[in-house]
């Protein structure tokens, strides 16, 4: 049985950084709109 969601490594990485990233920003704002 193959595994079908890692063809490049390299690029989900930087795509998991980027998403993770994102949220941080979401979460962020969330934060600090109130103050």
């Amino acid at each position: 049985m193959t595994i079908t969601d890692t063809p490049a490594l390299s690029e989900g990485g930087a795509n998991k950084l980027y998403f993770a990233a994102w949220r941080w920003h979401f979460y962020a704002g969330l934060y600090v709109i109130p103050i």
